[in-house]
């Protein structure tokens, strides 16, 4: 069931949260927090786990490392108080980009995919939401 919102999604016991771009909405999900762009033609999806120390540059790539692998070119980001890197690639029937993000003890994956003929359509209103990202502890 979607509620549309203009407020925060936030994770697991507010470990993170980010503003939910106007006219998005989010969507129930048990996995994982989703949200969908306006019309249904992207979808981005946020899980986090915790490591017991903190998180580096190394530890993310190991959880990419199947798609580092593969060949997918990396970029560094900055997302509010989160920095990692992105991938992004299509698969034939999608456009996908990924974010791993860390900041302390937490690692966010970040999953944002749309048709190929929507690709760049929702890039101004990720940018602006990842740029919104949280986290417990890091101010």
């Amino acid at each position: 069931m979607k509620v549309p919102s203009n407020d925060l999604l936030e994770g697991e016991e507010g470990s993170w949260w980010l503003s939910i771009p106007p006219g998005w909405s989010e969507v129930s999900d048990p996995d994982c927090a989703t949200i969908v762009s306006e019309g249904e033609l992207g979808t981005l999806q946020i899980s986090a786990a915790f490591a017991p120390g903190d998180v580096t540059d190394a530890d993310l790539r190991d959880f990419a490392q199947e798609h580092i692998d593969a060949g997918a070119p990396t970029a560094d980001v900055v997302a509010g108080d989160f920095r990692g890197f992105e991938i992004a690639y299509d698969d034939g029937e999608a456009y996908w980009r990924q974010w791993y993000l860390r900041a302390g003890s937490q690692i966010l994956f970040v999953t944002y995919g749309c048709p190929l003929d929507a690709v760049g359509v929702d890039d101004a209103a990720l940018e602006s939401a990842l740029g919104t990202l949280g986290a417990v502890g890091a101010h």
